[in-house]
């Protein structure tokens, strides 16, 4: 079980440190980054 939540907690941490921290006056699509964050978290890359 650790292991999927490390692997959850990953890209989220990932979006928030780019959007807040990393980028934060770049225009964002928020609703298409956290799409594509769900996406890779139930689906991986295999998609």
């Amino acid at each position: 079980m650790p292991a999927i939540i490390r692997m959850m907690i990953s890209p989220i941490l990932g979006l928030v440190i780019n959007r807040f921290i990393i980028q934060p006056h770049a225009e964002h699509d928020d609703e298409k980054e956290i799409r594509q964050t769900v996406d890779f978290i139930m689906n991986g890359l295999g998609k």
